[in-house]
This record gives C-alpha cells, structure tokens and sequence, in this order.
C-alpha cells in the first residue's frame, strides 16, 4: 500500500484519490495488528486520515466523495480500537452526518450503509449508554453480518462484525445465546478476511 501511495504521487502534480484510496488502505494494515492503540497512536493516525480526507473534499474526481467518507470511517475504526467512549459516539454521529449529508447517499454508493451499520452496531455494543443502546447494537451487527453471507456477498470486516456479535450475545448470560457465540467465535476464527481492523484474521502458529 505504500508503494502504491508513492506510484500515485509520482504520477500526478497534486495528490490524488488514488493516493489517498492507497494510503488510507496502509493506514488501516497498520492499525489492525495492535490489539489496543493508545491515544498518542491513535491521535497521530487521526491526524493521517484527516489530512487524506481534505484532499478528498479539495478534488472534483468522481470517487473523492466516497474516500472523504471512508476517512471519516477510518478515524471511527481509530477511536474504537483505542476504546475512546466518547471519541467513538463524537465520531460517528460525524459519520452518520457525513453519510447523510452526501449526495452519494442516493447514488451508486449505496454499498456504504453496510460499513456504516457495521460500525454503529460496534459502538453501541462495546460502548452502550443503555440497554436500548446495546439491543440496538446487536440488532445492527445481526444485520450487518447476514448482508456478508452468500456468494455473492463480500466478507468485509466480517470478523469485527462476527466477534463483536458474539460479545454482546454472551453479554446476556443465556445459555442459548452463550452457545450461539460459542458457535460465531469458533466461525470467525476459521474465516479469512482482511479487512478487519479490531479482529484481522491471524493464521494459526
């Protein structure tokens, strides 16, 4: 990816998305191997994305908005690594804004809700006000995790979907629910996808 980054600088006078698009995608290999950021790692991560993000909104390309969203998108992935509270509910409610606000919200890149459905599901799961918070987070990572089944789906960020899911099932101390995310771990810890920022996959040792 930072290859990438630097072949696109080399090729255009002023960054493009195609830099941008390549060096978010470093940003996030980096961050997925820490179990835990802390706040300085996570602060100067922050910093990158923005700075991507202003490129993003300075350019007039056709996937400029779409990397401006998916930056914000990172920033949040930033936060709930670094288990930030209310960093996370800042971040998203940015997110939700930025989503909404965007004329691609009606556009081809109807594809985006799914991430974004992805990520408020994890932040009212790890990071619930209240018990609606945390219903809502699960009913959120439900359906986030049945539009990546089937053939035809992709699996992107299934595993933070996946673990996260089981988290907040076995946080409810039912037997059936404990045994259901018992059956989800054993799942995502056979499955390879990499893109998963909380949870990437790891080949066994």
């Amino acid at each position: 990816m930072h290859l990438s980054a630097e072949a696109a600088m080399d090729q255009a006078q002023t960054p493009s998305v195609g830099y941008v698009a390549a060096r978010a995608n470093e940003i996030a290999c980096k961050i997925a191997p820490v179990e835990r950021l802390d706040e300085k790692q996570a602060a100067e991560f922050e910093c990158q994305l923005e700075e991507l993000k202003e490129i993003c909104l300075r350019s007039n390309s056709y996937w400029s908005g779409r990397w401006a969203l998916n930056c914000i998108a990172n920033v949040l992935q930033v936060r709930i690594k670094a288990y930030n509270f209310s960093a996370s509910w800042t971040q998203l409610e940015q997110l939700r804004n930025a989503y909404f606000d965007s004329d691609i919200s009606n556009g081809w890149d109807i594809a985006a809700r799914q991430t974004i459905t992805q990520l408020e599901g994890m932040v009212r799961v790890l990071f619930s006000r209240d018990s609606t918070d945390f219903k809502s987070g699960i009913e959120l990572l439900a359906r986030a995790f049945m539009t990546r089944l089937g053939r035809r789906q992709r699996l992107e960020g299934i595993r933070d979907v996946g673990f996260t899911l089981a988290i907040a099932l076995r946080a409810q101390k039912k037997t059936r629910m404990i045994r259901i995310a018992d059956s989800l771990e054993n799942l995502m810890t056979r499955t390879m996808d990499g893109t998963s920022v909380m949870w990437p996959w790891r080949a066994v040792s």
